[in-house]
């Protein structure tokens, strides 16, 4: 048992690396493949590399807690901080950060309820912030005030135009 303990952390601790040393070449990979090649990127090879990462984080995090839990800390994080992350640093940090306050919180409250599993408690406390999330998100907001003809404004445009390029044109 606790030698599956001491690989999983290893083998977490080696996941975390490769993905903090190819951060930015598995960003430019994922959302504009075109450009990652014009860089001397090799998407091909990259993207691989990346569902190791994240087959190898799932992998060992099924072991640790279990399916359920497992698929709820994979999407539910992630889904909430969606809501107000303006870049995916932000949203991959974010989604970490949610994710272990809900581990913390849920394993509290599952100890102080008494005799009631951890897991559980932690899906459903995501779910919650999950569902508030959805309900005050700015990009809800964003949504339901469409400008004229349906069409985004101009400034709405030059906003989308600088975040896919990097900077003003």
């Amino acid at each position: 048992g606790s030698e599956m303990c001491i690989r999983d952390r290893w083998l977490s601790v080696v996941v975390l690396m490769v993905l903090v040393v190819l951060w930015k070449e598995f960003k430019i990979c994922i959302f504009d493949p075109v450009a990652a090649r014009m860089y001397g990127l090799r998407p091909s090879i990259v993207n691989p590399i990346l569902m190791t990462c994240v087959t190898l984080a799932i992998v060992a995090g099924i072991k640790s807690v279990g399916m359920i839990l497992m698929i709820a800390f994979a999407i539910l994080p992630a889904a909430i901080c969606h809501q107000f992350a303006s870049s995916m640093a932000h949203m991959a940090l974010g989604s970490g950060v949610i994710g272990a306050l809900a581990g913390g919180v849920g394993t509290y409250l599952s100890i102080s309820a008494g005799n009631v599993p951890t897991g559980p408690i932690v899906v459903l406390l995501l779910f919650g912030v999950f569902v508030i999330a959805i309900l005050v998100s700015p990009r809800r907001r964003k949504a339901t005030i469409p400008s004229a003809a349906g069409r985004p404004s101009d400034e709405e445009s030059q906003r989308v135009a600088i975040r896919s390029t990097g900077g003003p044109r």
